[in-house]
């Protein structure tokens, strides 16, 4: 589930599977910033996240952006890669952070490893 601003977001569902987040309310904005909550459900809400940022920006260009996560995604899957493991936390943090929040909040990480990947003074490792 997607919410922005604590209004629940419904995108459309086609045919093929595909979603379009679009023709969201804009009486729901906020002037200065604006928090869209991921209550994760299904990994094919992420593509649904950034069209409503990139969607965001298009609308308000300069608006502030926050993403609300309270159970991260991927968060005990940090480990580097090899054919026994995955280390799908540094790929989710690595497309999050190309979404260029201004800020992420989360309650439930299970290291710290995350944090250094989103941290936008970091070197991508």
């Amino acid at each position: 589930m997607i919410l922005l601003n604590r209004v629940e977001i419904t995108p459309t569902i086609f045919p093929d599977k595909t979603s379009q987040v679009w023709k969201i309310d804009e009486s729901i904005l906020n002037g200065v910033v604006n928090c869209i909550r991921w209550l994760f459900e299904s990994e094919s809400e992420f593509l649904q996240v950034a069209q409503l940022k990139m969607l965001l920006s298009e609308l308000k260009p300069g608006i502030r952006v926050t993403l609300d996560v309270p159970y991260f995604p991927y968060a005990r899957q940090d480990h580097k890669v090899s054919n026994e493991t995955t280390f799908a936390l540094r790929s989710f943090c690595l497309l999050l952070k190309s979404l260029n929040f201004d800020d992420i909040i989360t309650q439930d990480l299970h290291s710290n490893i995350a944090f250094e990947y989103l941290d936008n003074r970091s070197e991508e490792r």
